[in-house]
């Protein structure tokens, strides 16, 4: 239990009755140096009703915190921290604490109920009483203890942090905040929260291109759509079709060894390239720019492996010999063929393109003099080579190229309405009134 503690005539009937009615295990008072009398003024009302073990925990000089200032609310506000630590230091549990403001200044009042809130503390509690003398103090005898459970502000304030980390991506640490709710609170006050983990856990496998889990999560979004003002529909759909795709291209698969890749990037290449693009942005908003460079290097590579599956129907890494024969390039090739089929790179890949005259091989070599000059840079990214951390400008530029050169490679009329369909929503909290 944790008490303030103020000055005055016969307030300590009122705590002792708060501390008989909780009957604690251990006690924290916090006190101001002209209220600890008022303490051993408790001990004497408890002793007076047989009451000997809860006086004596109203003795122990080393479970007192002294407030500096009774008056300045910040001042009050640590001294209940502090508090708490000596309880936690005991290895009592906050959830387990019951918190008394009957007595002391209005300060420390509300100093014990925010540091009671930050702890998630289970049970406020304060004596009230209808008959109150003339300066205001509840009359002895008529005593009534009041006990309320701080669950919606609790809930209110995790909530508003949970979306926090939504927005910002971290939505592992979203579903923990949210989990930590229901080891303090019924279920019946989490409606919202529960919808938002539901959100969470979808948009935290799709972030990770778990893409099949995240369409069976996405059943779950109407919910948290209603609930919390936004609208995930084109998110749920994109995901369900690439979910589709990738189980078509499996299937595909038991029979053509390399039937997956090719079906999937013809199929999906347009939804991948900008699902590649989108993560990518959202590393960078972070500032995580090597995480986003290693993606926008993949999305460059996927948008020559798209056309080359859409076109020619096979793979970068399996260009079949007859098909290099066929162009007249097989004596430029001829080192990288192995086993009648060529394994071609990022670079090889796009150079091929310029040789065969497509548009996007061309269009990667006006853009190659810089354009390799970035791609360099992320190959000495530590995340790739080297040990040197990606700047954001390096970020910036080979964003820029990624997104023309999937542009180029996208079948859609406009691959900006695609990458549309890619956005995270954002949420706004504010409290159910």
């Amino acid at each position: 239990m944790i008490v303030t503690v103020g000055t005055g005539e016969g307030v300590q009937h009122g705590i002792a009755e708060s501390i008989q009615n909780a009957n604690p295990n251990f006690i924290v008072f916090v006190a101001s140096g002209a209220s600890r009398d008022t303490i051993g003024k408790v001990a004497e009302v408890l002793r007076e009703s047989s009451q000997n073990g809860l006086a004596q925990l109203c003795e122990n000089q080393d479970a007192v915190v002294e407030v500096e200032d009774p008056e300045e609310l910040n001042s009050c506000y640590e001294a209940c921290v502090r508090a708490f630590r000596v309880l936690k230091e005991r290895q009592f549990q906050p959830k387990l604490v019951v918190a008394d403001f009957t007595s002391g200044t209005k300060a420390m009042s509300a100093g014990l109920v925010m540091a009671s809130v930050l702890y998630g503390c289970d049970k406020i509690s304060y004596v009230g009483g209808s008959k109150r003398d003339s300066s205001g103090r509840v009359v002895k005898g008529s005593e009534v203890i009041h006990v309320i459970r701080p669950s919606i502000v609790f809930r209110d304030l995790t909530l508003a942090n949970a979306a926090e980390a939504f927005n910002k991506y971290q939505f592992r640490a979203c579903i923990e905040l949210i989990q930590g709710l229901r080891e303090h609170l019924p279920n019946d006050i989490l409606e919202k929260a529960n919808s938002l983990e539901a959100a969470a856990r979808f948009y935290d496998a799709w972030d990770r291109f778990d893409h099949v889990s995240a369409r069976v999560l996405a059943k779950e979004l109407k919910i948290f759509d209603q609930q919390w003002k936004v609208n995930t529909d084109k998110n749920s759909q994109v995901v369900g079709q690439i979910a589709e795709q990738i189980q078509k291209a499996r299937e595909s698969a038991k029979s053509d060894s390399n039937g997956y890749f090719v079906t999937l990037a013809k199929s999906a290449g347009d939804l991948l390239m900008a699902d590649l693009l989108a993560n990518a942005k959202r590393r960078g908003e972070e500032c995580r720019y090597d995480d986003a460079v290693a993606r926008l290097y993949r999305a460059i590579e996927l948008a020559a492996q798209v056309v080359f599956a859409r076109e020619f129907g096979f793979s970068t890494g399996r260009v079949p010999l007859d098909f290099i024969r066929q162009k007249g390039l097989e004596s430029k090739y001829a080192s990288k063929v192995d086993n009648g089929f060529l394994k071609l790179g990022l670079r090889d890949s796009y150079e091929l393109l310029a040789d065969l005259n497509h548009s996007i091989g061309v269009q990667f070599s006006d853009l190659k003099d810089d354009l390799l000059g970035y791609l360099n840079t992320r190959n000495e990214s530590i995340l790739a080579h080297g040990l040197t951390a990606v700047a954001e400008e390096v970020y910036e530029k080979l964003s820029n190229y990624a997104n023309q050169l999937c542009t180029k490679a996208a079948s859609s009329g406009s691959f900006e309405d695609v990458l549309e369909k890619f956005q995270f929503p954002r949420l706004t909290w504010t409290p159910d009134l």
